[in-house]
């Protein structure tokens, strides 16, 4: 059986990781001013991930769940905002 401590470890590093999964998308997509390589789909199933686990991590108090999910969320936010900037932008 695992120790509290090693679970806790765990679940601090995978929420680190989940955290960042949608940064370096956020940095490409801002650096290039362009979001045409990123499917609408793909943002939008993400963007409903993260507010579901977001949600399921507070209903069990588990804040490397909600914490990391958060700003899986922002980042999402982000790459829906620029989806929607850049692609005014480049019909112009």
């Amino acid at each position: 059986m695992i120790d509290e401590n090693t679970e806790l470890i765990i679940g601090y590093l995978a929420a680190l990781i989940v955290s960042l999964l949608q940064l370096p998308q956020v940095y490409k997509t801002y650096k290039m001013k362009t979001a045409n390589e990123l499917s609408f789909g793909m943002i939008i199933l993400n963007f409903l991930a993260s507010i579901l686990w977001l949600v399921y991590g507070v209903i069990l108090n588990k804040p490397p769940i909600y914490i990391s999910n958060i700003i899986y969320f922002i980042a999402n936010c982000l790459l829906l905002i620029m989806k929607f900037i850049y692609k005014k932008n480049e019909s112009e």
